[in-house]
C-alpha cells in the first residue's frame, strides 16, 4: 500500500499472516494477507473507510507476476490470461511441466 502522502503506516506479522493498515488524508486502509492452513490459496482481505467528510472516489490496482516457467525472462510470451465471472486465470499450455498448472484470482468485485 505505498503512499507519498504523510500518513499513519502500520505492519503487523503474526503466525502465518501479514496485515498492512494506514491513514492517509482521512482514508483508512487494511489490508490482510495469509495462506489457510489447508489450503493452496493466497487471501488478500482489503477493507477501506473514509473517515473524512469528503465524498472520495478512488481506484485500486493488484500486480501479480504469475511464476508460471522456468525463466523469468520472456515467460510473459507464454503465459495466457482469461477473464470471466470476476476471475482471472493464468495457464502456459507451452512448457510440459506447467501445461496442467493454472493461476487463478477470485474477486468479490469487478476489476476496474
Amino acid at each position: 500500500m505505498p503512499c507519498a502522502k504523510d500518513g499513519f503506516y502500520e505492519v503487523k506479522y503474526g503466525l502465518g499472516y501479514s496485515e498492512y493498515v494506514s491513514e492517509i488524508e482521512g482514508i483508512n486502509s487494511n489490508l490482510k494477507v495469509f495462506i489457510p492452513v489447508n489450503d493452496n490459496v493466497k487471501v488478500s482481505i482489503l477493507k477501506i473507510k473514509n473517515n473524512s467528510e469528503k465524498r472520495r472516489q478512488l481506484n485500486i490496482a493488484y500486480f501479480i507476476d504469475p511464476a508460471l516457467s522456468y525463466s523469468a525472462n520472456g515467460k510473459e510470451k507464454y503465459i495466457e490470461a482469461s477473464y470471466g465471472d470476476n476471475l482471472i486465470s493464468f495457464s502456459n499450455k507451452y512448457e510440459n511441466t506447467f501445461a496442467n498448472k493454472t493461476i487463478s484470482m477470485g474477486f468479490n468485485v469487478s476489476p476496474y
